[in-house]
């Protein structure tokens, strides 16, 4: 089949106007290509990383060292998708014992759409895009350089939802947390 723009466009899973670069809580995830359990394997309800899952597990931790900007929170491997909670900071917060219901109390992701009448051009490199895509390179450079192997980890794209409220945080929070033991009936 040639390319056909009507069927092969990919619309965007990202909230229209909304500046991915500003303050937040984002709730994300990484599906690794075709699903397949490269990462590890659970084992009496704890996870077994595999040589790939553990430089997933390093680079994760890289991401603050790349952007300072960035709070990582929660965080779980799967054997084939990885969970995590990336906080974006705001400059009245650049602690990282800052509490985060206070934080929620002080700011709404409400006030992150772009101003369309702003014209100023905004790099793109601090976005939660632009994080996940430096994550998702560095996993596969890093698998590349040791195996030798020239391939595709991850899906294309990620998954991410905006953390609207501290009760949305917290239930998201404990999603992550309890993933491992429910693995088994979300596949």
């Amino acid at each position: 089949m040639s390319y056909d723009p009507l069927f092969h466009h990919r619309r965007s899973i990202r909230l229209d106007g909304y500046d991915y670069s500003k303050p937040g809580f984002y709730f994300v995830t990484n599906i690794v290509k075709d699903r397949n359990p490269l990462l590890g394997e659970i084992s009496d309800g704890k996870m077994n990383l595999s040589e790939l899952g553990k430089m997933v597990h390093e680079r994760w931790f890289q991401i603050q060292e790349y952007y300072p900007n960035v709070r990582l929170l929660e965080f779980v491997i799967l054997p084939d998708h990885i969970h995590g909670i990336i906080e974006i900071k705001g400059d009245e917060l650049n602690s990282d014992s800052a509490d985060i219901e206070s934080i929620f109390q002080m700011r709404s992701w409400k006030e992150n759409f772009i101003d369309q009448t702003d014209t100023n051009f905004k790099s793109p490199s601090k976005t939660i895009g632009a994080i996940i895509r430096g994550f998702k390179f560095g996993v596969t450079s890093d698998y590349k350089k040791k195996t030798g192997k020239p391939t595709k980890l991850f899906q294309r794209d990620y998954y991410e939802e905006i953390i609207k409220d501290y009760g949305h945080f917290i239930m998201v929070r404990n999603y992550i947390r309890n993933n491992i033991k429910n693995y088994k009936n979300s596949k």
